[in-house]
């Protein structure tokens, strides 16, 4: 068997601005398991740099550093972690506790990454260095000397093998100073290996051996009379900590929660980013999916196999006698619809006024007036053949106020209708000329027997059986009304014959072209919100340097660093994004109301608005974690 912690001609340099520095020459140190060890020297004599060696901080340039009977040469960064986080406990000097934990939860700290379900219960430690009644308390609330009695009940949950101490009594006065020698002398005589570094001569004499290190070299070695063992058994390393156990998951949450807390402004901050950037998705999706529902919804109600026909002279007009010939002469033609203009006598009990009348289909009616409706429009030509609507003018001139005009009846020279609705006007091909605002609306034919004057058709609805066959039927329809041209002559166009289909094709490639810039106007806030994720994420790495450094040497691998971060962009996406959906939400339906459209709100906006900020989110939070993993944790300790 091999001694605990050999050292083989290790050699480590450094690159500086003024060349380059040697801080280990070549240096061979075997040390037992159950030794004391103090390691002594004058500053820059490569003290630490040794002792972040044998703490698998840092990896020599050369030479081999054998731990336990495993090569750290042939180790990557997560047999590394596993081995500092089951072999080693680290006490340093300015103690480095997370101030958000209490005493109980920086010494469970080292729990997390050891990969197994052993080590010592934190109050048990926390008990041995005397301080079981303050295991509640935050460090702040500890005076210097607890803190560092915290720091070694840290340093024992894991059940290491070796403790590492780095100027442990350094911030501390001669009364601190013994109490925290005592507990590291209990800890030697358990069979722990202390090696501690210290530039005091006291503190040295308290060790069973003494190495002293000059220019990276070993000056001197004192190899004391401690009851230690010349070799050890080698460590079994565990095997990796899961991501996926409940374990695991637990205390990176809790670890994550607890910086949130630690950080309000910052943790505000992104949570405003991702509720900001999934609140305005939501809203423009569902505002202008409110808006396209007002616009296209109606192109359902437009038949494709409908061709519209009406004057495009003033000299043209219309008969009732053409809509027979087109019957007649067009082929595949299965009805045609005649809208009349004409003005008639109305009236509703003692109250009567002249007012224009259109006869207008169903169908039209709905695949073109787009206002306000107090009621409802027709529901189809042939239920409704007795139903009437009114323009608001002239259902306030019969009942007064037009909201209580639906329902009731009204007469036509006579004849009787009921008022199904209440439009703002009747602003269509049929009324040019006529004063659109005032008038009633019914259905074609019913004007028949009713007394009207000057009734004249002013639009043919000629339905095709269909649609392919619709293109044509058009064109006989021109050449029926417009005639053909002759030889180098153009017809003379007296009417317009307008397909359906044509306005149906050119509003579904709006409607596509529309989906399309919508996709790329929400695309800007998430853009914004995650460059504001990512610039609070790396500040965010440059406060927390200190504390990634401590998970390190606490048996952290690079992975576990970038897991917590992305843990928190995802907590503060889930909460941003669920208040910012609510509020996108209301958002869509208060400003619906007031721009009087029916919210066309899907949860299909919300998964999207919230998929689309999740992957934005977590694609920039990526930067951040990798940068955070990154950080070297002997420089983040020194707080540099």
């Amino acid at each position: 068997m091999k001694p605990l912690i050999q050292l083989a001609g290790v050699t480590k340099k450094y690159k500086t601005r003024d060349g380059e520095v040697t801080a280990l020459d070549g240096i061979s140190l075997e040390i037992a398991q159950g030794e004391f060890v103090a390691i002594t020297g004058p500053s820059g004599s490569g003290k630490s740099t040794l002792l972040n060696i044998l703490g698998l901080l840092d990896q020599p340039d050369s030479g081999e550093y054998y731990c336990s009977g495993h090569k750290t040469s042939d180790m990557k960064d997560a047999g590394l972690s596993a081995l500092r986080s089951r072999l080693i406990g680290f006490v340093f000097q300015n103690f480095h506790a997370l101030p958000e934990l209490t005493a109980e939860e920086n010494v469970a700290l080292p729990l997390a990454y050891s990969g197994v379900s052993g080590g010592r219960d934190p109050r048990e430690c926390l008990a041995q260095v005397e301080l079981a009644g303050r295991r509640n308390h935050r460090p702040g609330e500890l005076s210097g000397g607890q803190q560092q009695r915290m720091a070694i009940a840290r340093a024992l949950v894991n059940n290491p093998r070796v403790i590492l101490a780095d100027e442990p009594t350094g911030n501390l006065d001669g009364l601190l100073r013994d109490e925290i020698l005592l507990v590291f002398e209990k800890m030697h005589k358990k069979g722990i290996t202390v090696i501690l570094i210290t530039h005091d001569p006291a503190v040295a004499a308290r060790a069973n051996r003494v190495i002293k290190i000059e220019g990276g070299r070993i000056a001197a070695d004192s190899l004391g009379t401690a009851a230690a063992s010349a070799a050890a058994e080698p460590l079994r390393l565990p095997r990796p900590v899961s991501y996926f156990s409940v374990r695991t998951f637990k205390r990176q949450a809790l670890a994550t929660l607890g910086c949130m807390r630690r950080n309000k402004l910052r943790s505000l901050l992104i949570f405003a980013c991702f509720s900001i950037g999934i609140g305005a998705v939501t809203a423009v999706l569902g505002l202008t999916g409110s808006f396209r529902k007002k616009v296209f919804g109606r192109l359902d109600a437009i038949d494709p196999r409908v061709i519209s026909v009406y004057p495009a002279a003033k000299t043209a007009g219309l008969s009732f006698g053409d809509a027979g010939r087109i019957a007649e002469k067009v082929p595949n033609v299965e009805a045609v619809g005649v809208s009349v203009a004409s003005w008639g006598a109305v009236a509703a009990g003692d109250n009567k006024t002249a007012a224009p009348v259109y006869e207008i289909s169903a169908n039209r009616m709905r695949a073109s007036y787009s206002g306000e409706v107090a009621g409802r429009l027709f529901a189809a030509d042939e239920a409704d053949r007795d139903a009437a609507l009114l323009t608001y003018k002239t259902a306030r001139e019969l009942f007064g106020a037009e909201g209580s005009a639906p329902g009731r009846r009204l007469k036509i020279g006579g004849k009787e209708f009921t008022v199904t609705g209440v439009i703002e006007g009747v602003d269509l091909e049929e009324t040019r000329g006529l004063n659109s605002s005032r008038g009633v609306v019914i259905q074609p034919g019913a004007g028949e027997n009713c007394g009207l004057t000057d009734r004249t058709p002013r639009l043919f609805e000629v339905r095709i059986d269909r649609e392919e066959n619709v293109a044509a039927a058009a064109a006989e329809l021109s050449k029926l009304l417009n005639g053909e041209a002759g030889p180098g002559l153009e017809a003379q166009k007296k009417f317009t014959v307008h397909q359906a289909k044509f306005f149906l094709d050119a509003m579904k490639r709006t409607n596509n072209f529309f989906k399309i810039f919508l996709l790329a106007v929400t695309a800007i806030p998430i853009l914004l919100g995650g460059l504001a994720v990512v610039s609070t994420m790396l500040l965010s790495v440059g406060e927390r340097r200190a504390e990634i450094g401590l998970r390190k040497a606490l048996g952290a691998r690079r992975r576990d660093i970038a897991a917590q971060f992305l843990m928190e962009s995802f907590i503060l996406y889930a909460a941003g994004g669920l208040a910012g959906a609510v509020a996108g939400v209301a958002a869509v339906y208060k400003l619906a109301s007031l721009m009087k459209m029916e919210p066309a709100f899907t949860a299909g906006s919300v998964f999207y608005g919230f998929v689309l900020m999740g992957v934005s989110g977590l694609l920039f939070g990526f930067w951040p974690a990798l940068k955070a993993a990154a950080v070297n944790p002997i420089e983040s300790l020194r707080g540099n």
